[in-house]
């Protein structure tokens, strides 16, 4: 109803006469009215392949609605909207909204009249391939196949799961090895209701592939057979051998097993070297006449033919003699030079080559040797050696030693000057032979040494062979001196101890004298700073001019040589007996001391700064005494430095040679230095 409430302001009722203002107004309702929206819904079709799993579809499609209707339809199929076995199936809708609806039936549902329209459901065939591949060996029976019981030799693609095969036989019509290949047609004939789930063959579209074969049986043949080498092929007969396979009374009547060739090694049927043999051996079953079957076997050889090694020793001659310089050749022995000690060579081959070798010619023994025999087969030129298990052993080559003695020398007392440091002790004489013998030599066990040892020395006199045996020896007792190093004394009665340095007695002290050993006075020297009781510790400093006695200041003159039995040195300064030293001197001391300045130094703190001193007590033993400069008369670097006078000089240089001692270097160093300045003695023994 379309109700009206107030006019002009004024309430009213519908039917009632109201006034309103200079009005009396009677009210009638009207009508409002909106109809159902026509809907149409269909039910969604749907399809696939059986797979033996139910089929449904929930989908459908709605009509167009108004514009701004957004209402969505909830829509439910009936429980019968499924199908699972091939056909078809209407896809019913069962409810809208909730409301039971029926098809093609318009129904009202809240604010629409609906129509509903089924759909379809379908379940096509699944592809079925029965495919038979299967064989038997032969049996001399027809082959059948019940693939229904058994599922060997059938594959079977497409069967849906759950789905499974109940019957269904294949027959050949034979027996003799074959194939046989069924049609479509026969093989449908003996394959009938294969099918008992679901919807049975319905749900497949089947096609098949069927093929039997007989196949040939295998015919084991075994046996293992071995010999010797001889050059010829090995041959087994058929009656030998072991067959394992044989059908229906079916037996062997004749063959051979053969080697292909005479060689040395395992013939059989999967080596390289085949048996001849497949064609050679023949079945026949007695029952057909006899009717010969040998086709409907594969002859399997499991038969080994071994050709072993032949085996054969030479054995290379052996020989002695004593030594003479020359060697002793095996081909100096009887010939062939071997023996056959054990076996021998088949008939059929020739030993073609062969050989022989072996040399000595100093004292011992080596081997005769024989070795590369090369046998060849005579029939067809082959090398056969590798037929034969060849065993070389080997002979004897001796050389004695000779009989001639040697003749030694007397034995010898050798002594050696002081300051030599000889590089080789020179024997006067050595041993001889006699008669002479070739290719020998002469040889003592002290050759080399440098210098010889102090001491007495054994030496064994050896005459040599070529190759530097002994054979005969002889000895001789060499004794070796050095004499004990002296005291050296000067003028005034000052002595210095000494000692072995290297080659050389050193005197160990720093000279102190004022005069030469002949009592001249020495011209330039000091001490330093002048002070007593330093020069008791640390000696007199002396100008090298006075050292070699030469004048002072005179870079001409030439210090005078004296002769001594080793050499000639200059005495200059040194007491009688002794010599200044020489650079050679100098360095000879330095190396035989450990080549290390803090192995030549004192090790006392008392005469070196701390920290400076030696590093171990030695022979030299030297002090930081300082020196003086001439040149600015003043002293320098007590307990610092030190430096010794050498010998060694240029003429009209004035400089001379010094070994120097310091406190910022850990070497000994040879150097230049003025001849006025003032530096320490210490001498060397010479007589």
């Amino acid at each position: 109803a379309n109700v009206i409430a107030t006019v002009d302001g004024t309430a009213v009722t519908p039917g009632v006469e109201t006034t309103v203002g200079n009005y009396c107004v009677t009210t009638a309702n009207g009508e409002l009215e909106v109809t159902c929206k026509k809907v149409t819904i269909t039910a969604h079709n749907a399809s696939k392949v059986y797979d033996s799993t139910p089929l449904t579809e929930s989908g459908f499609t709605a009509s167009a609605l108004e514009t701004g209707d957004t209402h969505t339809f909830t829509v439910a199929m009936t429980s019968g909207s499924t199908i699972t076995n091939v056909g078809t199936q209407a896809n019913v809708i069962a409810t809208v909204d909730g409301t039971a609806v029926t098809p093609g039936v318009e129904t009202p549902v809240g604010n629409y009249c609906v129509t509903e329209v089924n759909g379809t459901l379908t379940v096509t065939p699944a592809s079925l391939l029965i495919k038979l591949d299967t064989a038997k060996v032969y049996d001399g029976t027809p082959f059948v196949s019940d693939y229904m019981a058994t599922i060997d030799g059938y594959t079977i693609t497409g069967l849906v799961s759950g789905d499974y095969i109940t019957a269904g036989v294949v027959t050949s019509s034979a027996s003799d090895v074959n194939t046989y290949i069924d049609s479509v047609a026969s093989a449908s004939a003996d394959v009938t209701t294969p099918f008992a789930t679901h919807n049975g063959i319905g749900n497949y579209n089947v096609t098949y592939d069927l093929r039997q074969v007989i196949n040939k049986k295998r015919l084991i043949i075994t046996g293992e057979f071995t010999k010797v080498y001889d050059g010829t092929p090995f041959t087994v007969s058929y009656d030998q051998l072991t067959y394992n396979g044989l059908e229906n009374g079916d037996v062997v009547t004749s063959g051979t097993v053969t080697s292909d060739g005479y060689w040395v090694g395992d013939y059989y049927c999967r080596d390289n070297r085949f048996l001849r043999a497949m064609d050679e051996l023949h079945a026949y079953n007695s029952g057909f006449g006899p009717t010969s079957v040998t086709s409907n076997y594969t002859p399997e050889f499991y038969v080994v033919l071994h050709i072993i090694k032949r085996p054969i020793e030479f054995t290379a001659k052996s020989g002695e003699k004593v030594y003479d310089g020359t060697p002793l050749l095996i081909t100096d022995l009887p010939a062939p030079g071997y023996d056959i000690t054990n076996g021998s060579i088949a008939s059929t081959d020739n030993l073609t080559h062969i050989d022989v070798s072996g040399s000595q010619l100093c004292v011992g023994q080596s081997a005769s040797e024989v070795a590369n025999a090369v046998i060849m087969h005579v029939s067809d030129a082959e090398n056969v050696t590798d037929c034969y298990d060849i065993h070389y052993v080997d002979g004897t080559l001796r050389v004695t030693d000779v009989t001639t003695p040697l003749v030694c020398p007397a034995d010898l007392t050798i002594t050696l000057w002081y300051g030599r440091c000889d590089t080789m002790v020179t024997l006067p004489e050595t041993a001889t032979v006699t008669p002479p013998v070739a290719n020998t030599t002469i040889v003592n066990d002290l050759a080399g040494q440098n210098p010889m040892p102090v001491g007495t020395h054994y030496i064994t006199w050896s005459l040599l062979d070529a190759c530097g045996n002994a054979m005969t020896t002889c000895q001789q007792t060499v004794t070796v001196n050095y004499p004990e190093c002296d005291t050296a004394i000067d003028y005034e009665g000052n002595r210095y101890p000494s000692e072995r340095i290297g080659c050389n007695c050193w005197t160990v002290p720093n000279l102190r004298s004022k005069y030469y050993s002949d009592g001249t006075e020495i011209a330039n020297y000091t001490y330093y700073n002048h002070n007593d009781s330093l020069e008791n510790v640390y000696g007199k400093l002396y100008s090298w001019y006075s050292a070699a006695r030469v004048p002072e200041g005179d870079d001409t003159a030439v210090p005078v040589d004296s002769l001594w039995p080793a050499g000639t040195y200059v005495q200059g300064i040194c007491p009688a007996g002794w010599a200044l030293p020489t650079v050679e001197d100098y360095m000879d001391m330095y190396v035989a001391s450990g080549a290390d300045a803090g192995l030549v130094k004192s090790p006392s703190t008392l005469v070196w700064l701390p920290g400076k001193q030696g590093t171990a007590p030695n022979k030299f033993n030297a002090y930081g005494a300082g020196y003086y400069d001439g040149s600015v008369n003043r002293y320098f670097n007590l307990l610092g430095e030190t430096h010794f006078w050498a010998v060694d000089y240029s003429t009209g240089s004035s400089m001379a040679k010094n070994f120097v001692l310091n406190y910022y270097c850990s070497e000994g160093l040879i150097v230049d230095s003025m001849k006025g300045f003032g530096y320490s003695i210490r001498c060397v023994q010479k007589k």
